[in-house]
């Protein structure tokens, strides 16, 4: 995959927007904003330096040039581009034929199609054949000696350690947990949910 799953977060966190601009037939204002976001998260190695301050030939004096922009800068921006706005495309067009039974969060509907986070799509992969036998114990152990603590903090509990474990897993592991989370392995399908409510409760888990 050419994205980290940092960046498939990044990128179907923004999804929802860039659907409404295909509504509103002003994806135009959607790109600008997108790319400034990603570069500046993800800069391009060889990205042109703009407004850079050299010495000017007359002496000690400083002034503000526009950076020399290489071939190579210009390449490697275009393709960025054209990556970001193919992903974009073909997940939306996934979306619209309802290909592979995805569906985009219906925002003005009863019944919504909630992708899960990333260490959720974890815990859909390896809870059975790995996390179980790590977070369970930690939350006895957890349980038993934290004055106040109840069973009902067991799920905040479980989701922050498989946080924490997914970011100390290896490449490959994010890389396949990565490539299930951008085929929505997983998703969940609630019914007459208020869609407010969904998405307050998507925000405290």
């Amino acid at each position: 995959m050419w994205t980290s799953l940092e960046q498939l977060t990044f990128l179907w966190e923004r999804f929802p927007v860039y659907r409404d601009h295909q509504a509103e037939q002003t994806t135009v204002d959607f790109w600008g904003p997108l790319f400034t976001d990603w570069l500046v998260l993800w800069p391009e190695t060889d990205a042109p330096e703009w407004n850079k301050k050299v010495s000017g030939d007359d002496g000690p004096n400083i002034r503000t040039v526009r950076g020399v922009v290489s071939t190579a800068s210009i390449v490697a921006l275009t393709n960025r581009r054209q990556r970001l706005k193919q992903w974009f495309n073909n997940k939306s067009r996934t979306a619209s034929s309802g290909s592979g039974g995805k569906r985009v969060l219906d925002l003005t509907g009863r019944t919504a199609r909630r992708r899960l986070a990333p260490y959720q799509t974890y815990q859909t992969l390896y809870w059975t054949s790995k996390l179980q036998a790590i977070v369970e114990p930690e939350w006895q152990e957890h349980l038993d000696t934290t004055p106040g603590e109840t069973a009902s903090g067991a799920l905040a509990f479980r989701n922050r350690r498989c946080r924490e474990l997914l970011a100390e897993e290896s490449d490959e592991v994010r890389n396949q947990v990565a490539a299930a989370f951008d085929e929505g392995v997983g998703e969940e399908i609630q019914a007459d949910v208020d869609p407010t409510e969904a998405k307050l409760q998507e925000l405290q888990e």
